[in-house]
């Protein structure tokens, strides 16, 4: 019943974010861990206020309890949790790597450097898409495929791309369009046939959604 008013209030016709956070604290206090993923979410936005150092304990609170998922829903929760913990790292290693209220441990004086910071955060972030990946999350997939195509902080490798994009697909039930431009986009310049007629398939179905 809370979580129903919370998202009513949350994207129902009179929006009212405030309000959805109040009922998705009450909803949380009775054990609700889609309240504490709700309300990780709306800090690590800014819905409200921006609060990543909040949203972060609560995604691992929700980790923590789904340790040893035991059904589909649980490791949902906890796939959900562990790639929003990748994303608040992820979408801060090159905006706002210094941030006051997003601060990363380091082990020496020299990670603060910017751009050592920055490593450090997209390898935290690589390192909880991978854990949800390992649970199935297809935008997990999609993003290792993102950080493996880049040369950002993570050494870039098209073959292992390519591996996480067709991931992507596959844990999709293949209706990942984003994931079939980029695999598409691989396949198609490479020298094998196969390969090109492969690429220049997905690359069809890509627009013919569009």
């Amino acid at each position: 019943y809370k979580m129903a008013l919370a998202g009513y209030y949350m994207k129902g016709p009179k929006e009212n974010c405030k309000e959805a956070m109040s009922w998705y604290k009450k909803a949380e206090k009775l054990g609700s861990l889609e309240a504490k993923l709700c309300l990780g979410y709306m800090h690590s936005i800014g819905k409200l206020f921006f609060d990543p150092t909040r949203a972060k304990g609560l995604f691992k609170d929700v980790i923590n309890k789904l340790e040893y998922p035991k059904n589909d829903e649980e490791k949902e929760l906890s796939r959900i949790a562990m790639r929003n913990m990748a994303s608040i790292y992820h979408n801060s290693h090159l905006i706002r790597p210094l941030e006051v209220n997003n601060l990363t441990k380091v082990k020496k004086l020299s990670d603060l450097k910017l751009n050592n910071l920055a490593k450090i955060k997209l390898k935290r972030a690589f390192k909880w898409y991978k854990k949800s990946f390992d649970l199935y999350d297809s935008q997990s997939a999609y993003n290792l495929g993102l950080l493996y195509e880049s040369d950002d902080g993570i050494k870039k490798d098209e073959k292992q791309a390519e591996y996480y994009f067709r991931k992507a697909i596959e844990f999709s039930n293949n209706n990942d369009i984003f994931a079939k431009k980029k695999l598409g986009n691989i396949l198609f310049n490479k020298e094998d046939e196969n390969e090109k007629d492969e690429g220049l398939r997905l690359l069809m179905e890509v627009e013919s959604t569009q």
